[in-house]
């Protein structure tokens, strides 16, 4: 796993990216063949980073992005708003969606991300959003790419698939196809361990 720090002090204290050091970031993870990229944070659009977005998806590198925590009612958040982009909200235990999740067409996934447990300066910490819904999206991604052949469209048509269907029949723009599986992927390793 590695980790592309793209963030850096705006000279107020706040941590910031900007197109440039996102697709500085994009290209050091290419260098690093990952499989796939996750990307825990959301913005306005921004034309390069949406091409960077359509290479890697040429290349078969999905990008699993959070939808963002604005609330229902805020815009589309990118970059898991572009077409070539897995858009992932957040649940709770009992399979809510997180109250200040984004809504959409673009929402593809929903993940657990609601009174996560994390690591912290000061030690462990409780918090929620589709920052932490993302990563676990992209996890059970990669999870999926064995038992599919190593194929990226297919592993993804897996986890669409077989997703738990959550709110309105069928997709919608809440949780989108569902809460990803993860019984789905237990099978997948159970598998992989027998055949090995």
């Amino acid at each position: 796993m590695f980790n592309a720090s793209v963030f850096y002090d705006d000279g107020s204290g706040e941590p910031v990216a900007d197109a440039a050091s996102l697709l500085m970031g994009i290209d050091w993870l290419l260098g690093q063949h990952v499989s796939v990229i996750n990307m825990s944070f959301s913005g306005p659009p921004n034309k390069l980073l949406e091409r960077a977005i359509d290479v890697l998806a040429k290349r078969g590198v999905p990008v699993f992005a959070a939808v963002g925590n604005e609330g229902p009612l805020a815009p589309p958040r990118y970059p898991a708003a572009y077409p070539n982009t897995i858009g992932v909200t957040a649940v709770d235990r009992q399979h809510n969606v997180y109250r200040m999740a984004g809504r959409g067409k673009h929402v593809t996934l929903a993940a657990p991300g609601v009174h996560v447990r994390v690591a912290a300066a000061d030690g462990s910490g409780v918090q929620s959003g589709t920052s932490l819904a993302a990563p676990m999206a992209a996890a059970f991604y990669l999870g999926e790419t064995h038992s599919a052949q190593d194929n990226a469209d297919n592993a993804l048509n897996l986890l669409r698939n077989n997703a738990i269907d959550l709110g309105n029949a069928g997709p919608d723009e809440t949780y989108g196809h569902g809460l990803v599986n993860l019984k789905l992927t237990e099978t997948a390793t159970l598998e992989r361990t027998a055949s090995r």
